[in-house]
């Protein structure tokens, strides 16, 4: 499958996801596994309490909720030994790399760019103006003006901790012989969102998007979505205080292309990864 290819090789570059090559086991280690130490490993995992963090939200008291959860949790004994889990060494690709997989329709290709770079967490680098502005210019441009494609996309991913990874995944669905002036003109809006200052009424716009996306998901009557936005600070290394702040900290984002976050940090290479009829190596 062309879309799982693609997809496991994405993860693979940019340390979401373990390497192909890794996930093969011999005869023996399949052999020695068993339910009795599946089941031990997950017990040793799950059950220690070393450096949990719980979220509850919601509406409740809160004197007479945490009686009840300490009831529950504080029966969770203390291991008497640490966790030693740790994570994979990984480094980011270097250079450009380009790779294609089969495409069973012969006049299109379905293709993926992908930015990589490292961050310092923050709720500042995290704010996704970038993404939205690389948008609004991949429609006008390559839509719009020059109708290459219909609908280009873009999504920004990233992993505070442990890495500070992240990265941008420009993709869309174009005919073969479009592809060459695709290239040069992504090449042109990316390099030209890097010198020049954002236009003041746009980015304005998006910081007022952003506003009323977030007091319409976040209200009184959202817990789950609160709890996930919480979960989301802590695991990507987040300040909860930051959030209590972000208007503030919306507003700090100027219109200079180097304060805005996500843009000055992503490396000047562009792993292009193409799923195509004729597979490039």
């Amino acid at each position: 499958s062309p879309d799982r290819l693609l997809s496991a090789r994405i993860d693979e570059l940019t340390g979401t996801g373990f390497a192909r090559s890794s996930q093969k086991l011999s005869t023996e280690q399949i052999k020695s596994l068993n339910l009795d130490s599946i089941a031990a490993f997950y017990k040793k995992l799950y059950t220690n309490p070393q450096g949990t963090t719980y979220v509850i939200c919601g509406n409740f008291n809160a004197d007479t909720l945490m009686q009840q959860f300490v009831s529950v949790f504080g029966r969770i004994p203390v291991s008497s030994h640490l966790s030693l889990f740790s994570y994979p060494h990984f480094n980011l690709p270097v250079r450009k790399h380009i790779e294609g997989f089969p495409n069973d329709n012969d006049t299109q290709t379905l293709f993926d760019y992908l930015l990589l770079g490292h961050y310092q967490p923050g709720l500042k680098n995290t704010l996704t103006l970038m993404r939205d502005l690389i948008r609004n210019r991949l429609i006008s441009v390559l839509r719009e003006q020059k109708s290459l494609v219909y609908s280009p996309y873009i999504s920004l991913m990233y992993e505070g901790i442990p890495q500070g990874t992240f990265y941008f995944d420009i993709n869309a669905s174009a005919d073969n012989d479009n592809m060459p002036q695709i290239e040069q003109l992504l090449k042109e809006i990316l390099h030209q969102l890097k010198q020049q200052e954002v236009d003041n009424e746009e980015l304005n716009t998006l910081k007022r998007s952003f506003l009323i996306a977030k007091r319409e998901a976040l209200n009184e009557e959202s817990p789950s979505a609160w709890r996930t936005a919480l979960v989301g600070l802590l695991k990507n290394g987040e300040t909860i205080s930051d959030f209590d702040h972000y208007e503030q900290c919306l507003d700090s984002i100027r219109h200079a292309p180097r304060s805005i976050p996500s843009l000055s940090g992503y490396r000047e290479l562009y792993p292009f990864i193409f799923k195509q009829k004729q597979t490039e190596k």
